[in-house]
């Protein structure tokens, strides 16, 4: 009997350390694949056709293709790869942020604009100059489901007060989704990086975009998610679940990198972790030996930032 009830708390214990590490694993990481699952995944949008569901709704306004093309040479500009993954997030809210610029200048007060997913995906091939076949899947998956970003520029609207920190030169609301009701989320499998990730978009996505001038900040994420489908955090992801994106802090690099802050969370934990993006779009977590001007933006991503957020006015 003593015999038995020992081999049984061996094997507990055993189970134990193993969940222990597993978990572990999952945490080390976690950071660095969800830097890649929202930079894969900021093309969110929204529906027109829900946006204007209420009578009362303000029409946006739809940006042309040469407005579009016009801020994606500005990133292009910048030294960085558009078509890679990683840079998906920086080149997202470089395009948006550009476009409320103008919108903002032209009225401060205006309705909010939408940038449909067809116009997105033409002026991505003119300034690119590549066939649909080409495409990066964060575009074309995006013109498959026919996405529109819907966006709101209006400062009190999407900012009531600076709680903490600078105040912003520039802040928008972003809603995602589709008109298609039965297509309720699609996924699609990265396999660029390792590890593998399977990328989780809902219909209704939703984010803020922060331009602090030395800093963009990407906060309350909704319906953007994954897992890792390979190796050891392949299993860790079965165990805890799919990580869910809640913030991101990114900013400009020489040599067209970047510097991030990311945090998510899956299961009960939540992770925040650096990551490095060259031009290339390969992403490394922390920072590099000897770069003493990364470590630099490191810092000023560190900052203490507190923003009391409006209502969101898009429905």
């Amino acid at each position: 009997m003593t015999h038995r009830v020992s081999r049984r708390a061996v094997q507990a214990t055993a189970d134990d350390n193993a969940r222990r590490t597993l978990v572990t694993t999952a945490r080390r990481v976690i950071g660095r694949v969800i830097a890649l699952l929202i930079n894969v995944t900021c093309v969110v949008a929204s529906s027109p056709a829900r946006a204007q569901s209420s009578a009362k709704a303000e029409v946006p306004t739809p940006v042309s293709i040469a407005e579009l093309a016009a801020a994606m040479r500005a990133e292009q500009s910048l030294g960085y790869n558009l078509r890679a993954t990683s840079n998906g997030a920086r080149l997202q809210s470089g395009v948006i942020l550009a476009l409320a610029r103008t919108a903002h200048a032209r009225d401060a007060l205006g309705a909010p604009f939408v940038i449909t997913a067809d116009a997105y995906q033409a002026a991505f091939r003119n300034v690119l100059r590549i066939p649909v076949e080409s495409l990066p899947v964060f575009v074309r998956i995006a013109t498959e489901y026919r996405e529109d970003l819907v966006v709101e520029h209006r400062f009190p609207r999407v900012i009531e007060a600076v709680v903490q920190g600078p105040t912003p030169t520039m802040a928008v609301r972003v809603h995602g989704g589709w008109s298609d009701t039965t297509r309720s989320r699609y996924t699609y499998d990265d396999n660029s990086g390792s590890p593998k990730l399977r990328v989780i978009h809902e219909r209704d996505t939703r984010y803020t975009i922060v331009d602090y001038g030395d800093m963009i900040l990407q906060d309350r994420i909704s319906g953007v998610g994954g897992r890792a489908t390979s190796g050891l955090l392949g299993l860790a992801f079965t165990v805890l679940g799919d990580a869910r994106a809640t913030q991101s802090r990114f900013a400009a690099a020489p040599q067209g990198m970047q510097v991030a802050r990311v945090t998510a969370k899956a299961a009960l934990f939540s992770k925040t972790q650096t990551v490095t993006v060259r031009a290339d779009g390969v992403a490394v977590p922390g920072i590099p030996d000897g770069r003493d001007d990364l470590v630099a933006i490191e810092t000023r991503l560190k900052r203490k930032i507190e923003l009391r957020f409006g209502a969101d006015s898009i429905p």
